[in-house]
């Protein structure tokens, strides 16, 4: 089976100019749909070349289907029956791609993988391919599976440290700053597009789990805004940690024989992303109707 994996796309570089004006996010996400393009090229420390191709652009809802592939000198084996050999062929384009279905509207991005390009890997070309292209600064996070995240987090009997990563959202950010128990003024007048917040104790029970301080950054990742990483200790008295990004990833599942088929993998993305975008708006009509309440683990 093969994997597809789902990310949130939020404005990075013009967030502030965003929060002043909001007519320039649907600008922006304009602008990365009309001029995301195959005509641009990155390269990697290995000197590999990554670019896009084979872009299909729906109008109408504005979603993009493509190709991204890693490009580099190599060799294509094959097996010679006749002389019960080995063939190997220099090839100077070696090709690797993946497919991806991209809502650029919705801020949505569902990928597959390849062995070159990984979940992380994957993102961060897209996003320096969209600046190279469009001018548009961006950042994505991989979205978790939340139902997992309650069941692995419940596997903490201790948790002692609690490292987010986070970058303020392309909606509300007062809801944001609540959340992380930032002040919204100070974090835009600051001007950082990217935040990390540390928390630990060396008392024996741990941090609270209870509290609104974890429940808190828990909904935060459930919410797209953050990416997180748990650590502490199991009912054995064993190590444990859990990250977000690496470990309770959103993700569908499709055919090894499908990874290549645009129809497949574009329903499949569909469907993701509707249920992505039911269960936040559920999580948001709760903590509406609960007075700003945090409700993640109700």
């Amino acid at each position: 089976m093969a994997t597809i994996y789902f990310a949130k796309m939020n404005i990075n570089e013009q967030i502030y100019d965003i929060y002043k004006d909001s007519t320039l996010l649907p600008k922006l996400l304009t602008t990365i749909y009309a001029n995301l393009s195959p005509n641009t090229s990155i390269y990697d420390e290995f000197g590999g070349r990554i670019k896009l191709f084979d872009l299909d652009k729906n109008e109408d809802n504005t979603t993009i289907v493509g190709n991204m592939g890693y490009i580099k000198e190599g060799e294509h084996s094959s097996y010679d029956p006749t002389k019960d050999t080995a063939i190997d062929v220099e090839d100077p384009n070696k090709l690797e791609y993946l497919i991806f279905y991209f809502d650029v509207h919705q801020e949505m991005f569902a990928f597959t993988t390849s062995p070159k390009m990984r979940q992380k890997s994957v993102l961060t070309n897209m996003a320096r391919l969209i600046k190279k292209t469009t001018g548009v600064g961006v950042e994505f996070m991989l979205e978790p599976n939340v139902d997992e995240l309650d069941s692995r987090i419940r596997e903490f009997a201790v948790l002692k440290k609690l490292k987010v990563k986070l970058v303020p959202p392309n909606g509300d950010k007062t809801a944001f700053a609540n959340i992380y128990s930032l002040d919204a003024e100070k974090v835009q007048n600051s001007r950082a597009t990217k935040i990390e917040m540390n928390y630990s104790t060396q008392q024996g029970d741990g941090l609270d789990e209870s509290s609104d301080l974890v429940k808190d950054n828990i909904k935060g990742v459930k919410l797209g805004y953050s990416e997180a990483t748990f650590q502490g200790k199991d009912a054995h008295g064993e190590d444990l940690t859990l990250e977000t990004s690496e470990d309770t990833p959103y993700k569908k599942k499709v055919r090894s024989n499908d990874n290549k088929n645009r129809t497949v993998v574009s329903e499949k993305a569909r469907a993701g992303i509707f249920d992505i975008a039911k269960y936040r708006t559920k999580l948001r009509l709760r903590a509406n109707n609960n007075g700003g309440e945090n409700t993640t683990h109700k």
